[in-house]
């Protein structure tokens, strides 16, 4: 699959499996027709979308978003280098910008997300595992459960993620998150990033 587009890749990890778009649209709460969108790289695919497909097809995340290779110590991901994973046309208001990508046994997914503002999309989120959420530019008020967050350049929110979440670009700019998904089963690298950001936080004190 090296070389190929995230459509395709999806492609052939079903195909292989020997399941159709409408078992594998059933199993993940999808449709049909936007699977197959997906499938011909005309629509992106959320983050939690790409989370259920992992699952439905038995791999890790990352294996969806690159072909896996010689696992690698160190991997570069320049900025102009980054792999778009959901765009405009996903109708979510994000657009997703993988930066992790090129570490194939790689533990965590991280991107790098813009909001949009003046967006009324009342849909949230929900995946497996748990996220780290650090807001990189703008303000953004975040929903997660029935609590909502003012957060500002700096703040960092750590959460269940299977518990419904939404970040929108609060006021008149866009805002730019950078967020870490733990898969499920990832409890020590969860920790060891919660730890680094209480390291961090702590080193801000006067």
């Amino acid at each position: 699959m090296s070389g190929s587009s995230l459509g395709k890749r999806l492609r052939h990890l079903r195909t292989s499996l020997g399941k159709s778009l409408e078992q594998v649209a059933a199993n993940v709460g999808s449709t049909k027709g936007h699977l197959s969108k997906v499938e011909r790289d005309v629509a992106a695919p959320s983050i939690a979308l790409l989370t259920r497909l992992a699952s439905e097809y038995g791999v890790p995340p990352g294996e969806i978003v690159n072909a896996i290779g010689v696992p690698e110590p160190i991997s570069l991901v320049r900025a102009d280098d980054r792999l778009s994973v959901a765009r405009d046309g996903a109708g979510r208001g994000y657009s997703y910008e993988a930066i992790a990508y090129r570490k194939s046994d790689r533990r965590i997914e991280a991107y790098v997300i813009e909001m949009k503002p003046h967006l009324e999309i009342e849909e949230r989120f929900r995946h497996p595992g748990q996220e780290l959420f650090y807001v990189l530019e703008g303000e953004v008020n975040f929903l997660f459960g029935d609590r909502t967050y003012r957060l500002s350049p700096g703040d960092c929110l750590y959460f269940d993620a299977m518990v419904e979440h939404r970040g929108d670009a609060f006021g008149d700019a866009p805002a730019r998150a950078l967020a870490i998904i733990v898969p499920e089963g990832g409890q020590a690298v969860a920790e060891a990033l919660l730890q680094s950001v209480k390291q961090e936080t702590q080193g801000r004190k006067p």
